[in-house]
């Protein structure tokens, strides 16, 4: 299998195909990046094109010498906070439905979804760079200095922005967020 940092060299020598194995090897992750921080999922589909658009046209500006997946998501980082500038006071409504096994009665179901809901309004409601930070190693799995790189700043600031996320998410829960 090749690296990343093969295939972007390998799309700016004009190889399409390796940009559909990006797309193939990264679309669902970042989807549910995208989702996770936006909270919208015809939004986060929408800003998922356009990260793979922006990373078809920047592929010129990639250094093959740094690690693909942290300028990936700092692309998608910095696309959601533009998205969260612009979108600011607008209130979103996105439904959801949830496909849960069968085998669970409709109150275990029915609790599980207002507890996945509580916990999606306790993340959407914290501050930009501490939803980044818990997004980012939560749900995508990635290291503290991965989540440095792509967010910019030192390993100190990324585990203290946790620190101060799970703190706020604790609060927002207890206050039924």
């Amino acid at each position: 299998m090749k690296a990343d940092e093969v295939l972007m060299e390998e799309l700016k020598a004009g190889n399409v195909q390796a940009f559909d194995l990006i797309i193939y090897r990264y679309e669902k992750s970042l989807l549910n990046y995208l989702y996770r921080w936006i909270g919208n999922f015809h939004q986060a589909e929408e800003l998922c094109q356009e990260v793979f658009l922006r990373v078809y046209k920047s592929a010129f500006k990639f250094n093959s010498e740094q690690k693909f997946s942290p300028w990936l998501y700092r692309i998608a980082n910095n696309l959601c906070i533009d998205e969260y500038r612009k979108n600011k006071n607008v209130k979103k409504v996105d439904i959801e439905y949830v496909d849960l096994p069968s085998s669970e009665n409709i109150e275990e179901k029915v609790e599980k979804e207002e507890l996945e809901d509580r916990v999606k309004k306790a993340v959407m409601s914290l501050p930009q760079d501490h939803r980044a930070v818990l997004i980012l190693k939560h749900y995508q799995g990635l290291s503290y200095n991965e989540i440095g790189e792509i967010l910019g700043c030192p390993l100190g600031t990324v585990k203290s922005r946790m620190h101060y996320a799970l703190i706020e998410l604790k609060k927002a829960l207890d206050r039924g967020n």
